[in-house]
């Protein structure tokens, strides 16, 4: 079977503004090439005005002929980004947020490379303020990019991940390397190496603040952590990252026994949202989080991912590190995300030795066999709050660690969930158990679809 990246049209941005419902479609695609799921949503009602140009199915271009009579050319089933009213068969409303906007054009000086020869030379012998713009194709890497200078953009000509691959072709540690701030890394995908594709790893008494990860696929690496954040031990702090609008993590299972989907350390401020992170999973020991933060991370905020088959998922801490930390995470939000896994699980969100958390409205269906906790909060220094999830689990208080929990609904059920199978779990009718039994708190305004969530509101991730 083919890999996905070359079966899938992964988090389209060029023409059009991306949606969770978007990725939700490409949460389908994705079971589709890895899992085998058949079917897919329904067709674009007759009566829609079309104004997108974009590939929607990875199996039906734009170039081939009307086949659902709407009078376009394709046979894309997504949400458009008209602002009508229409009603679609497809039962998605017009959420034209802007969750996941194209990047604004560079402004900075442009250096525009088309094969690898030239992309390593203009990366590593980059100036402040650079813009290396990436043509279409296969970049077949034989060493690590290296940015060293501030400010510089490593950025995929199209906008399209999927057109722009860079390949450490299983021989590569680093695929992108990351030593000061201001970097922004954008529209491209890349695959196959052997530690890290991106590793932001700041020089002694040094930072790497002010990241951008930025609609990229970050794919199969092989016996480390797909994205590292790391320091030196020093005091340093990467400050005000962001990771956004990316596919993250493996086209089947991790081939070695240590991973992570991302592992951050001493951070602050970061924001992670509308990833997918998907197949951090296996048997080995070692297999962590989809999404890690710790060693004395402060404020991170994790919003409105999907979590696919990944044996944890997301993390606030780690108990078990061997850095000294009494607290491994202070503050932070855990909101709005969809954490899904269909067979083996050791939780759906860890909270340890982390401290003044707020972990709400999230959706976690745990639906293999184990029993795993939804939630699991350990560690003497761990204190927060825990309101308004979804979960299909229990939630698990040890080790001396405790959080107040208000609203929790934790005996979900999968009919409750539009296509658990596929990573959807916007609610159905049958979600009645959830359905208005939430109210508003203020750290979380809005549901996974960016949608305004009112005085009562329903509980988990999605307001129906």
């Amino acid at each position: 079977m083919a890999r996905i990246e070359e079966a899938a049209n992964v988090v389209r941005i060029g023409a059009r503004r991306r949606t969770l419902r978007d990725t939700i479609a490409v949460v389908a695609i994705v079971f589709v090439a890895c899992e085998g799921f058949l079917g897919r949503p329904g067709a674009r009602d007759a009566s829609e005005t079309v104004v997108d140009a974009d590939t929607d199915d990875a199996q039906a271009p734009d170039s081939m002929p009307d086949t659902d009579g709407d009078g376009d050319t394709d046979i894309d089933t997504d949400t458009d980004t008209d602002t009508d009213t229409d009603t679609d068969r497809d039962e998605d409303p017009d959420i034209d947020t802007g969750i996941c906007p194209p990047l604004a054009p560079p402004s900075g000086p442009v250096v525009n490379v088309s094969d690898a020869w030239s992309l390593q030379d203009a990366v590593n012998g980059a100036s402040p303020g650079d813009v290396i713009m990436v043509a279409a194709g296969t970049y077949d890497i034989d060493g690590t990019l290296n940015i060293g200078e501030t400010d510089v953009t490593i950025r995929g000509a199209t906008g399209d991940p999927e057109d722009v691959v860079i390949d450490c072709q299983d021989s590569v540690a680093e695929g992108v390397a990351v030593r000061t701030d201001g970097a922004t890394i954008a529209d491209l995908t890349i695959r196959n190496c052997t530690d890290h594709a991106i590793h932001v790893a700041s020089p002694p008494g040094a930072a790497c603040d002010d990241l951008l990860i930025y609609n990229v696929r970050l794919l199969d690496t092989s016996v480390a952590q797909v994205l590292k954040v790391s320091t030196y031990w020093d005091g340093s702090m990467a400050r005000n990252g962001e990771v956004a609008c990316s596919t993250i993590g493996y086209t089947s299972g991790v081939p070695g026994d240590y991973t992570n989907g991302m592992s951050i350390h001493a951070s602050v401020g970061w924001r992670i949202h509308d990833n997918v992170v998907m197949n951090v999973r296996g048997d080995g020991g070692m297999i962590g989080p989809a999404i890690l933060v710790w060693s004395a991370s402060e404020d991170t905020v994790i919003e409105r991912n999907v979590i696919l088959n990944c044996r944890r998922g997301i993390a606030l801490g780690n108990a078990s590190s061997d850095h000294p930390y009494d607290v491994q995470h202070s503050g932070g939000v855990v909101r709005n995300n969809f954490i899904v896994n269909t067979g083996y699980a050791e939780s759906g969100i860890e909270l340890q030795l982390a401290r003044d958390f707020v972990v709400a409205y999230n959706t976690i269906a745990l639906l293999g066999d184990g029993g795993a906790p939804s939630i699991d909060v350990y560690g003497g220094t761990t204190r927060g709050r825990i309101e308004y999830n979804i979960t299909t689990s229990y939630i698990q208080e040890r080790g001396g660690g405790s959080a107040s929990q208000v609203g929790n609904v934790i005996d979900a059920q999968r009919s409750w969930f539009t296509d658990p199978d596929r990573g959807d779990l916007h609610l159905t009718g049958s979600a009645t158990g959830a359905i208005g039994r939430g109210s508003r708190i203020t750290e979380v305004p809005t549901d996974i679809d960016d949608e305004a969530r009112g005085a009562t509101t329903d509980v988990g991730a999605d307001q129906r």
